[in-house]
């Protein structure tokens, strides 16, 4: 099976940069997961009560998170090199969606105001936890060398 970058799955990559089509994949993929967590919070309002149900699914979204990461390293085919630059583009896409979707289709979330700000702080920590993923990633592996 192909990758974005025209390579077999598996096939290791040298390089530090990223391809255009692993930028577009990121993009695609960051896209993709973002409407997954947007799913996520418009499915189970009961959830998002900003007290110990909300602070669970910040724990539960933890290991969520790395598992995206590591979704988006490996249909992008990223290196440790290229993951956080990977992961910064596919969050970047998926923010710029979701400051727009949050001002402007806000009903996508739910239907209170209450849900859909805990539901929006929820996307936005799920974010923020994704780059830091990623970059610990980079980093680990950047001492190494």
């Amino acid at each position: 099976m192909g990758t974005f970058t025209g390579r077999k799955m598996g096939q290791q990559e040298s390089r530090r940069t990223m391809s255009i089509g692993q930028k577009l994949g990121s993009v695609a993929v960051g896209v993709s997961i973002w409407l997954v967590f947007v799913f996520v919070v418009r499915s189970i309002p009961w959830a998002f009560d900003g007290g110990v149900r909300s602070a669970l699914l910040f724990l539960a979204a933890i290991p969520l998170t790395w598992a995206s990461v590591m979704l988006l390293k490996k249909v992008v085919a990223l290196t440790s090199q290229t993951v956080f630059e990977g992961v910064v583009l596919a969050t970047v896409a998926a923010m710029f969606l979701d400051g727009f979707v949050f001002t402007f289709l806000s009903g996508w979330y739910g239907n209170s105001e209450e849900h859909i700000r805990h539901g929006a702080g929820f996307i936005l920590w799920g974010a923020a936890m994704g780059m830091l993923i990623a970059w610990l990633m980079y980093t680990s592996n950047a001492s190494k060398r």
